[in-house]
C-alpha cells in the first residue's frame, strides 16, 4: 500500500498553462466527492494522452478534516521517480539506482472535472487498474 505522504511536489505533467489551471493544481483542491471516488485511494492509475502513456502513479484521496468527518476531499495523483543525480549513469542499459534514499515520491492534485474523467482501464497500455485519457486540450506540451 503506498504510503500516505507525498514528500516533493512537481509538475507531473507539462500541460500548457491554461490546461494545468483547469485540471490540476500543486496544492490541495477540495471536492465533494461520492463513496465511489472515495475509495479511489490507494489505486494505481495511469494518465494517457495521444503518445501513451505521460504518467503512472496511484490516487491518493484525504479528507479535509482530518478526524475523517464527512464533508470534502483532496484527490491527487502520487508518482515514484528517481531522484536525479549527476552521479548515476548507466552506460549497459540497466536501471539507474533505485535505493530509498534516491528515490521521491511527486504529486498534484486533481480538479472535479478530470477526476470525472477517471475509468476502468480497458486497454494494453499499462497494467494500471484506473485511467485518465486527457482531453485533446490537455495534451502535455513535451515529455
Amino acid at each position: 500500500m503506498p504510503s500516505n505522504a507525498c514528500t516533493q511536489r512537481i509538475k507531473l505533467l507539462n500541460l500548457n498553462p491554461e490546461a494545468k489551471e483547469r485540471y490540476l493544481s500543486d496544492s490541495p483542491v477540495w471536492l465533494t466527492l461520492t463513496a465511489q471516488q472515495i475509495e479511489l485511494n490507494g489505486k494505481e492509475i495511469a494518465v494517457i494522452d495521444s503518445l501513451g502513456v505521460a504518467l503512472e502513479g496511484y490516487l491518493r484521496v484525504l479528507p479535509e478534516d482530518s478526524q475523517g468527518a464527512e464533508g470534502r476531499y483532496s484527490v491527487s495523483i502520487c508518482s515514484v521517480g528517481i531522484r536525479p543525480s549527476g552521479d548515476v549513469h548507466t552506460d549497459d542499459g540497466s536501471t539507474p539506482d533505485a535505493r530509498p534514499e534516491t528515490m521521491r515520491q511527486y504529486e498534484q492534485f486533481l480538479s472535479q472535472e478530470l477526476l470525472d474523467l477517471i475509468r476502468r482501464n480497458d486497454s494494453e497500455l499499462t497494467r494500471a487498474e484506473l485511467v485518465i485519457d486527457l482531453p485533446a486540450d490537455a495534451e502535455p506540451l513535451a515529455r
